[in-house]
């Protein structure tokens, strides 16, 4: 059998409730290496041809993670011919050399520079934008930028402070029909659900913002039933960062940030990982 045919019937395997954006991400994987395994006969499918596989991936300049995304696809089918279609592969436990891993550095704003930010985004919504709270409600409670922009107002409670984090908008590509698509999902883990202080001065920037949000309606940064895109919320972010000549920090440093502040003021790793959604301390 060739990788081609086994893709179809692996493919057809896949649950309806697949998460749409880990459907298009394997899709986007194997459209990448099909040109290189698609006629290729399974059975004879060993850790050589992985490795040369693999070469021409780092060769075509994709990344680690890349690369370790496609590698993981072809041994998911592969273990399904082996344990569906009782298929006599070679082993699966390659050791194959990846490039070495690019150093991980997340920017974030120095105690200061947070301050000048909600500064100019209360400047902002004085303007007449209360859209740019975004950027102060990741920076004041630590949310993703999806999570941000798939916070309704009914998520609040306001009597006690606190805001409860049910579900995040995805952009992904759709390798199928070739379009942008955005959903709305839940958190990527159970620990992404969770209820959040709301910090005093979001507070106040959220009414003057909106005026009594306790009375609205939709999500927070549109007023409707219609999400705000990640996409759309970091072009705008980026914007603000380039208008006021701030450091060049991604959305994601916003979230850093707040984490960064919290410990640095003495707020314990397991308590700051429960704020921020992280499924291990470790990763906080």
């Amino acid at each position: 059998m060739m990788f081609n045919e086994l893709f179809v019937k692996w493919w057809q395997t896949k649950p309806d409730g697949i998460r749409p954006s880990t459907a298009s991400a394997y899709m986007s994987s194997w459209i990448s290496i099909k040109p290189y395994v698609g006629n290729k006969d399974i059975e004879t499918f060993g850790q050589s041809y992985a490795q040369a596989v693999l070469n021409t991936l780092v060769a075509e300049g994709l990344k680690r993670k890349s690369c370790r995304d496609r590698i993981a696809i072809l041994k998911m089918m592969l273990t399904y011919a082996l344990t569906e279609l009782s298929i006599a592969i070679k082993p699966l436990n390659w050791k194959l050399h990846y490039p070495a891993a690019a150093p991980r550095l997340v920017k974030s704003f120095t105690r200061a520079e947070a301050k000048r930010v909600i500064l100019l985004v209360s400047h902002e919504i004085a303007q007449g934008k209360p859209s740019y709270s975004g950027i102060a409600i990741s920076l004041l409670t630590g949310l993703r930028i999806g999570e941000v922009c798939g916070l309704r107002w009914s998520d609040f409670d306001f009597a006690h402070k606190t805001f409860t984090v049910q579900r995040t908008i995805n952009n992904f590509y759709n390798p199928i029909n070739r379009s942008a698509q955005t959903i709305v999902g839940p958190p990527k883990t159970s620990a992404g659900f969770r209820e959040v202080p709301i910090h005093p001065v979001l507070m106040g920037l959220l009414k003057k913002a909106y005026g009594k949000p306790n009375l609205l309606k939709g999500y927070v940064l549109t007023g409707s039933d219609t999400p705000r895109t990640p996409r759309t919320l970091r072009d705008s972010y980026d914007r603000f960062l380039k208008r006021h000549d701030l450091p060049n920090i991604n959305f994601h440093g916003l979230r850093h940030t707040f984490a960064t502040i919290l410990i640095e003021a003495g707020v314990d790793v397991k308590t700051v990982s429960d704020i921020i959604g992280h499924a291990s301390v470790s990763t906080t």
